[in-house]
């Protein structure tokens, strides 16, 4: 969740409270990345599908 656990309430202070803000990304974890490509791909593309779900 990098940066998001920092951002988030600093942004919702200065957003109206008509915007959402929700976090799409990979879970925490202790390593940066699945270790295989495949599972990269499924991610990422999971990932990308979410984020633009959201709001709807």
């Amino acid at each position: 969740m990098g940066a998001w656990n920092i951002v988030q309430a600093r942004m919702r202070d200065v957003m109206p409270d008509s915007h959402r803000l929700s976090y799409v990304g990979r879970l925490s974890s202790g390593s940066p990345a699945t270790g295989s490509h495949k599972l990269h791909v499924i991610e990422q593309e999971d990932l990308v599908r979410r984020a633009f779900e959201r709001g709807e």
